[in-house]
């Protein structure tokens, strides 16, 4: 911000670093003012315009971001999603059994429905709400070694590409059978067991009812022929319902005759602070929960306040969401993040010229009504010097950069 001096004869103008140059350039009166001599100095003129320059073209390293540092000690890395945990371990999915702490009602249920697989496979809808921990869970089971699943294969409908011959739910049947008639090809069907896992496609509010009813005929004939567990999450029950009245007008043999649903509520909230601590040290190379200033009674102050809620608000995610939360404000997160946002960067130039308010007028705001604008830079009569209305550019950036023009005698 440009403002005039408690000196009537010193004044101060904005400008933008690419700007400067050309303005300085183009305009003779200007040129004059980073010229002149006064009795004070005795730079010679040569010198004085060496100066200009190397300032100038240093221009680019003075207006480089500095690197930006918000933490003095740990950052705490949580994932809050089972697609953010995926992203973090890449590849390395075979060290998901460290992580995972099992949960054994819904295991058992899984194999059961497993242990009746034969000539014939199922569709198991998993029903959970949003941050339960169904996607963890179904990953899980490829690694518990009582549970005979071979492979578990995800099927993302959101990738799935509709066209004016085919539509989405057409798609998905078609990746299905790809996907069982490759594993079985390969694999002992009476021993292996293939689990594949529909994610994604939570509702069929967008399909028409005939293509819903044709995917499950198709499903069920493919169900019928091959034994392989069809998985699908779904995290409202009013879809739920939906879908299994479309599936059920058509045929219910397709589902397990006592266990159609997996009503999956999670781990049991006394596994919650276990499973901070593992998941702090599993994803914070091996750092404990010690090492982020969180302690024991944290862990159970926090799952304590978790019981006096209804059984359908205990949600993993949110368990790990407070957590992250607590050390945040114990570590001042926050306000360090704030503190840590650069500042605008000032560069000074002084010029000691007996008329320089008169030049400099021409560049600035001269509204005595307003008075926080009066001296501000005059963008409109700097354009014309500045090469394509780089100012425009400058401007919008993160960390805005202002040179001043001060004048005075």
């Amino acid at each position: 911000m440009a403002n005039k001096k408690s000196n009537p004869n010193q004044i101060e103008l904005n400008l933008c670093p690419d700007g400067v140059e050309n303005l300085i350039s183009s305009n003779s009166d200007l040129q004059e003012i980073l010229i002149v001599k006064d009795e004070y100095q005795d730079n010679s003129v040569s010198e004085k315009k060496e100066k200009i320059k190397n300032t100038l073209s240093n221009k680019d390293n003075i207006c480089q971001t500095p690197s930006i540092n918000i933490n003095d000690g740990l950052d705490l890395f949580l994932p809050l999603t089972y697609e953010e945990l995926l992203q973090e371990i890449g590849e390395g999915k075979s060290r998901l059994p460290d992580l995972i702490v099992p949960v054994t009602e819904f295991e058992e249920q899984i194999v059961q429905v497993l242990a009746d697989i034969k000539n014939a496979g199922y569709l198991l809808f998993l029903y959970g709400v949003s941050g339960v921990g169904k996607s963890t869970f179904v990953s899980s089971l490829q690694f518990q070694k009582y549970i005979p699943i071979q492979q578990i294969l995800p099927i993302d409908a959101g990738e799935l590409v509709q066209t004016d011959d085919s539509s989405k739910l057409k798609e998905l049947i078609k990746a299905i059978k790809q996907e069982a008639i490759q594993f079985l090809s390969n694999n002992n069907a009476a021993n292996d067991k293939l689990c594949i896992v529909i994610d994604y496609l939570e509702n069929l509010e967008d399909e028409s009812d005939n293509d819903v009813i044709a995917f499950f005929r198709d499903l069920n004939s493919l169900l019928r022929k091959w034994p392989i567990l069809i998985i699908w999450p779904v995290t409202v029950m009013k879809d739920l319902d939906s879908m299994q009245s479309f599936a059920k007008s058509y045929s219910s043999t397709m589902f397990h005759r006592r266990i159609p649903v997996i009503k999956f509520t999670g781990p049991p909230i006394e596994e919650y602070p276990n499973i901070a601590k593992k998941t702090i040290m599993f994803f914070n190379k091996g750092k404990s929960c010690y090492d982020f200033q969180l302690n024991d009674n944290d862990f159970e102050e926090l799952k304590n306040n978790y019981q006096q809620k209804p059984q359908e608000k205990h949600l993993i995610r949110d368990y790990l969401t407070s957590v992250r939360n607590l050390w945040e404000t114990r570590t001042n997160y926050i306000s360090k993040i704030v503190k840590s946002i650069p500042k605008p960067t000032e560069v000074w130039f002084i010029f000691s010229y007996p008329d320089a308010e008169g030049t400099v007028a021409r560049f600035a705001k001269q509204t005595p009504d307003i008075i926080n604008e009066m001296w501000n830079a005059d963008y409109k009569s700097l354009s014309v010097y500045i090469t394509d209305n780089n100012q425009k550019k400058l401007t919008g950036q993160l960390n805005v950069f202002r040179w001043h023009l001060v004048v005075g005698c």
